[in-house]
């Protein structure tokens, strides 16, 4: 089962990067097309790299999802959580 979760976690970090990454090239090449006056641009960026934005997020989002549901990570206790045996 931990291999499933670290291949979940390697999946989550990959499509962080993604679409990180995605979202940054959009904005600042929208910001250039802004700059030069070149409506082309920022509407062809948008059109052709935010469908693999959103999808890189949203696959993203699964897999935090599904890392809430770690054995490890529940256990895991933050400064003011109170030990329930006390």
């Amino acid at each position: 089962m931990s291999k499933l979760f670290l291949g979940v976690k390697t999946l989550f970090f990959f499509f962080l990067a993604a679409f990180l990454l995605l979202g940054a090239v959009i904005v600042l090449g929208q910001l250039v097309g802004v700059f030069f006056g070149s409506g082309s641009v920022v509407v062809g960026l948008s059109e052709g790299l935010g469908p693999w934005a959103f999808a890189a997020s949203t696959l993203c989002a699964l897999c935090a999802f599904g890392l809430k549901y770690q054995p490890e990570h529940r256990r895991l206790r933050g400064p003011g959580d109170v030990d329930p045996e006390d």
